[in-house]
């Protein structure tokens, strides 16, 4: 749960910062201030929801492929005995984490203070409300500047204003009230709170505010007379705003207001807006394929997963080798004992099940199945350049499965520095075996941390050769992947996965 958490935050922060440098770079001097409401909004929508979606659905049609693609071995863990003290307690991430949690908590509290600041003042008994045609005014008497909250319009008339000038400042805030301008702030606020960290937050925080006051002083200017406007602008910014989430009519930046007011609008350019589209595009996809990947290979290990048979099923898979010769075997392993477990295969077609194997003391189940079924394109589809993924013969240490997972528990220590952090999890080691046995093209698929990514993969590459795998009678490549466990615990005990246990009596689903 914690590392989908943190997976979240550095994904939406890379949205986030995407978002701004595209905005600071080809939109923020823009005249075309309703485009850039649109693209802010739309940039912080997606930064908090792009990084929750997955496009695994795309690829519905070949889980099965995926789920069978890579040879996965059981995993191996490595334990450390740790005292709770030293686990979690004092250590610079957990300090890390709860200092980001205190700051986005005294974050929404100053952002609730202000809200109920406005409600305490609007429920005031004291308070002096008007309901008017699609909006309720109330006179602050100096109290609160004059702003607007949703359909709400908080009127200073303490000041000293004539007639026209009222009508100019309400109809300022009116465009707040009809184009549900606090919408923006709520949306792009609880953004800041999430990711205050990022400083385009901070920054679209500010320009969302800006964009309001030019899309009001715009819509009020074209209907009347410009200078008065401005003069009107001038004086009001005398006065003082104290809340950030209405929209003030004296707020500052007044000069840069009136800029704006003078200058001719333009719309934004069409090749700036079809630019970027691609851009964003590929962005959303690349996040999510990337959790994406990381779920595919833990599918790969939870559900099924060609492996060597069994000693206790091989005499029954050579036996229908033999009665059905034009057939193509392979062997999956799906968790589970029950009929419920096969859905894990629910893409096999049970056309092409041969056998089905309920081993009750390891929870699983065997599948053995005709590739060439209704699977007869799954050898292209499975093959990767010379590199292969099922084979007739997949490559075995030698020595064996036991001697090998003692190499790697002799190579592999827990890193002291995740220890001290507090660190754990499975780091999925992926390899290829070539046509000589040997171990080549180490690299980490899925990891918890540079110092025990490293220190599994180093200890993947240090250990024995294995035997060549074998497609169609010659040698050939293949991948494997390794799941290798660091669990911190009181004992220090590290777990090997014994291939030649006996299993219990064969039983039918």
């Amino acid at each position: 749960m914690m590392n989908n958490l943190i997976n979240y935050f550095i994904e939406a922060n890379i949205c986030l910062l995407i978002f701004g440098i595209l905005y600071f770079l080809f939109f923020k001097n823009e005249t075309d201030f309703k485009f850039r409401r649109n693209y802010l909004l739309v940039a912080t929508m997606s930064t908090l929801i792009v990084p929750l979606f997955k496009f695994g659905a795309l690829n519905e049609q070949y889980t099965f492929v995926q789920t069978i693609q890579t040879t996965v071995l059981p995993e191996i863990v490595i334990g450390s005995e740790v005292s709770s003290d030293s686990s979690y307690a004092g250590t610079w991430i957990t300090y890390l984490k709860y200092g980001y949690l205190i700051v986005s908590v005294i974050l929404l509290q100053i952002f609730a203070f202000q809200l109920a600041q406005v409600c305490w003042f609007y429920f005031s008994t004291s308070t002096d409300k008007t309901k008017k045609d699609g909006f309720t005014l109330v006179y602050t008497n100096g109290t609160l500047p004059t702003f607007t909250f949703f359909k709400i319009l908080f009127f200073d008339n303490s000041v000293s204003l004539n007639s026209n000038e009222k009508n100019r400042i309400t109809a300022h805030e009116l465009v707040h009230i009809k184009q549900n301008h606090s919408l923006d702030i709520i949306l792009i606020e609880l953004a800041k709170i999430v990711l205050w960290i990022n400083p385009i937050s901070w920054l679209f925080r500010n320009e969302i505010q800006d964009v309001h006051e030019y899309l009001a002083d715009d819509a009020v200017t074209s209907e009347e007379d410009t200078d008065k406007y401005k003069q009107l602008l001038a004086k009001m910014a005398l006065a003082q705003a104290h809340l950030s989430i209405g929209h003030h009519f004296s707020k500052s930046k007044t000069l840069k207001r009136i800029e704006m007011i003078n200058t001719i609008k333009q719309k934004v350019n069409k090749w700036k807006a079809v630019a970027i589209m691609p851009l964003i595009v590929i962005m959303a996809v690349v996040i999510s394929c990337n959790d994406e990947i990381y779920k595919d290979v833990d599918n790969v290990m939870q559900t099924a997963s060609q492996t060597e048979v069994p000693l206790s099923l091989q005499p029954t898979f050579n036996e229908l080798k033999q009665k059905y010769t034009g057939a193509e075997l392979a062997y999956i392993e799906t968790p589970g004992t029950t009929h419920h477990s096969l859905s894990n295969l629910k893409d096999l077609d049970p056309n092409s099940i041969v056998h089905i194997e309920v081993f009750k003391k390891e929870e699983k189940i065997g599948v053995i199945f005709n590739k060439n079924g209704t699977f007869e394109t799954l050898e292209a589809q499975l093959q990767e350049g010379d590199i292969y993924t099922i084979v007739d013969q997949p490559a075995m240490p030698e020595g064996g499965f036991d001697a090998y997972y003692k190499e790697i528990a002799q190579a592999l220590r827990y890193p002291e520095e995740a220890k001290k952090a507090g660190i754990q999890g499975k780091v999925y080691v992926q390899f290829v075996v070539n046509e000589t046995g040997s171990v080549e093209e180490v690299q980490v698929v899925k990891g918890i941390g540079e110092a025990c990514d490293m220190a599994a993969a180093n200890a993947v590459k240090v250990a024995g050769k294995w035997s060549a795998p074998m497609k169609d009678g010659k040698a050939v490549k293949q991948r494997i992947i390794l799941p290798i466990t660091f669990k911190l615990d009181d004992v220090d005990e590290t777990k090997s996965p014994n291939k030649k246990d006996k299993f219990v009596e064969i039983e039918e689903v």
